[in-house]
């Protein structure tokens, strides 16, 4: 397997265990925790999937509630999980969080292990960024790139050697261009240029005054600043720029050009700072903004394929939450062909194999 991880930390084995003898338990957990929600998925050794459970979504661990968060929402997805599989809960060999907001290896990391491990009983505990396991659940470990446009915005890429890179996931205020916050503020910015009479008008105006009930939008300056200012906030618009733009408002046709642009840049900067072998690299694009289809892939496609010739766009196979349990299973010696081939072939009979 080609993805290196970085976040392990060598305190999460309990005293006398090895991954190798932790590869004889029975149970694995894998975890996506995204800005929107939560979802753990837990599994056999074989690679069987038998629980699935959702929590609430997580902030930065540097923010005053974003401990607290982290546990209710951890908490809660793996009671779900547990529950579903009619199991009481049980030690597991490993578990494997894939979190937006930590970086491998990083004080975060080490404290989101730490969160985990007074929550759940388990030999190793990882912590990581999403995207490592957003990554391993698309390619299921090969060689490649993947780019997260969701709420935040981020690529990741895995060479032959094992080397991983990054690009973007600077956050909503410092950059995550391209994400639906990117897009949704993009959105209220050309709408405010409209009303003030600086730049043409947009049928976002309408759309926002509907949206937030607005007599006129002087209100929205109320709402915005009134607000805990979080991402979703300006996440949850993305849909109407969407929506403006397949209605052929030239204004938001723009915005959401330029967000697949940049998009389409993550991708590239991944892929000039890693080595791959062949004659493509596999790029997958994940994440609610591509479900714009074509109006975002067709410009992200063209963008990328100009600046990187050697790039492939490919369906995503898995999801990340299925990549952690990919990646769980391999901290504890469990990883095989075989219960890649069965983690997969659960996840699409239980339908959750469906990538956003």
């Amino acid at each position: 397997m080609p993805i290196e991880e970085k976040g392990a930390s060598a305190d999460r084995h309990s005293a006398g265990q090895s991954a190798a003898s932790a590869a004889h338990l029975s149970y694995v957990l894998g975890f996506d925790g995204g800005q929107t929600g939560t979802t753990c998925l837990l599994a056999g050794s074989d690679g069987a999937i038998l629980g699935r459970g959702v929590g609430g979504g997580l902030v930065h661990l540097a923010r005053p509630d974003g401990q607290q968060r982290m546990r209710s929402a951890l908490c809660e997805a793996v009671a779900s999980a547990w529950q579903m599989a009619g199991l009481p809960p049980q030690r597991c060999a490993a578990v494997y969080l894939g979190l937006t907001g930590v970086e491998n290896g990083t004080p975060e990391a080490a404290m989101a292990e730490q969160i985990a491990g007074e929550l759940i009983e388990a030999d190793i505990i990882t912590a990581a960024n999403d995207a490592t396991s957003a990554l391993a659940g698309a390619l299921l470990g090969k060689p490649g790139v993947v780019v997260i446009a969701g709420t935040g915005a981020i690529a990741l890429g895995g060479d032959e050697t094992g080397r991983q890179v990054f690009s973007g996931g600077w956050g909503w205020l410092l950059g995550d261009e391209g994400s639906a916050s990117y897009l949704g503020r993009r959105g209220v910015l050309a709408a405010l240029r409209a009303w003030d009479g600086r730049d043409p008008p947009t049928q976002l105006l309408p759309l926002l005054r509907e949206h937030f009930h607005l007599d006129d939008f002087y209100g929205l300056k109320r709402i915005i600043y009134g607000s805990t200012l979080e991402a979703p906030l300006f996440a949850d618009l993305a849909p109407l720029v969407v929506k403006a733009a397949q209605e052929e408002d030239a204004v938001a046709q723009q915005i959401v050009t330029e967000a697949a642009y940049e998009l389409a840049l993550v991708a590239s900067a991944v892929i000039n700072r890693l080595s791959f072998g062949g004659d493509s690299v596999p790029v997958a694009p994940l994440g609610g903004v591509f479900r714009a289809g074509d109006l975002v892939l067709r410009p992200f496609r063209r963008r990328l394929c100009r600046l990187q010739p050697r790039a492939r766009i490919v369906a995503p196979i898995l999801p990340a939450a299925c990549g952690s349990v990919l990646l769980a299973l391999r901290a504890c010696g469990a990883l095989t062909e075989t219960t890649i081939a069965r983690l997969v072939s659960d996840a699409w009979q239980r339908g959750w194999a469906h990538v956003e």
